[in-house]
């Protein structure tokens, strides 16, 4: 019961930071947010009006992304905020894969591998290789930059 107690509080404590990051982030220039917490719902609004509804999942991280034409983008996370899959609006899949290190290492998209990804030890070497047996690489500084 405790841990159970300790993961609500912890998922209405990353709501409400993510709900007020999310304004802030939508309210710059042009555009306006709102957060509803009765229904964990952040209302985004552009420039010339139009709105989206961002929902908040009781864990804290976004649950759906919906557009007044009644097309909506909708995500699953894992207990460590790591987008697991998305539901396009056509209602195409994607999966995405991790590794021990927690580093994404596979995309997946309607059963189909798209690309897995592989880092060297000292994390200085990415290796991408695509469904076709193609690979592209790319080279980082020890602080992560492309060189």
């Amino acid at each position: 019961m405790t841990f159970k107690v300790r993961n609500e509080q912890a998922g209405a404590l990353r709501k409400a930071a993510v709900a007020q990051s999310l304004v802030k982030d939508l309210s710059r220039g042009k555009g306006r947010a709102d957060y509803d917490p009765a229904r964990s719902i952040v209302h985004a609004y552009d420039a010339v009006g139009r709105r989206r509804r961002i929902r908040l999942s009781e864990a804290g991280f976004i649950d759906e992304i919906a557009w007044p034409s009644g097309r909506a983008l909708k995500f699953a996370s894992d207990q460590d905020g790591r987008t697991t899959s998305l539901q396009e609006p056509s209602g195409q899949q994607i999966a995405f894969e991790y590794g021990n290190d927690s580093q994404l290492s596979g995309i997946i998209r309607n059963g189909v591998p798209l690309c897995r990804f592989s880092l060297n030890e000292s994390r200085t070497q990415c290796a991408v290789r695509y469904w076709d047996a193609s690979t592209a690489y790319a080279t980082y500084d020890e602080q992560g930059r492309p060189l």
